[in-house]
């Protein structure tokens, strides 16, 4: 499910000491069972991963990034939709109609030729800043970017893929209002298998029944 605002992101390991976890001899099972606190999507999509996998790696092997056109999943939505604290809520209709008051103009509903503009514009960006892009779906309604940025955080990714798609749309003269809702969604990926199963969803199953990797 894209949601339109960000998860709450994973964090380096932090020692007790406050300082990060530099080289160490612990196994990567070890240094996976005590890395993040956090809500049960991260353990379930990325620390259980992590235990599994012999190929676990201490810095990300790659960004999945989601982030959805304006006003196609407002908070409230029926399908649930995403805080800005990374939790997923409930429907709720009165926040719904509340959501819809405060647009500042019509829901994008992405054409083939503007969804065409946002790949290239994407490829571009990513050939530009020497981004490896694994996978890449732009649908009518949202965007799926799997890539490895290791020079730079998920925020700086999606902030300028944003703004540079946001640009290209208005330099044609096809949006004038707002494209993308504020907020996105990233996860972090640890290990070959976790990147290689989003890389399988975003290529190949946004045609399918819908399921998460």
């Amino acid at each position: 499910m894209p949601h339109g605002a960000g998860h709450a992101e994973c964090a380096g390991h932090v020692g007790r000491n406050g300082t990060q976890d530099g080289p160490t001899t612990r196994s990567p099972r070890a240094r996976a069972q005590g890395f993040y606190g956090l809500d049960k999507d991260v353990r379930l999509y990325i620390i259980e991963p992590m235990k599994a996998s012999a190929e676990f790696s201490p810095e990300p092997l790659g960004f999945f990034l989601t982030w959805t056109t304006y006003g196609s999943w407002l908070p409230g939505d029926a399908r649930g939709w995403t805080d800005t604290a990374g939790a997923v809520r409930a429907p709720n209709h009165r926040l719904l109609s509340h959501a819809k008051a405060l647009m500042q103009g019509a829901p994008l509903v992405l054409s083939q030729c503007q969804r065409q503009r946002v790949k290239e514009t994407i490829q571009r960006h990513c050939e530009v800043r020497s981004w490896v892009l694994h996978a890449l779906a732009c649908q009518s309604q949202h965007v799926h970017v799997v890539l490895t940025a290791t020079a730079d955080s998920p925020a700086t990714v999606c902030q300028q893929l944003k703004a540079w798609t946001s640009r290209i749309l208005r330099d044609h003269g096809e949006r004038a209002e707002r494209v993308w809702t504020r907020g996105y969604s990233a996860r972090r990926l640890y290990d070959t298998d976790g990147l290689m199963a989003v890389i399988e969803y975003v290529m190949e199953c946004q045609d399918r029944p819908h399921h998460r990797p």
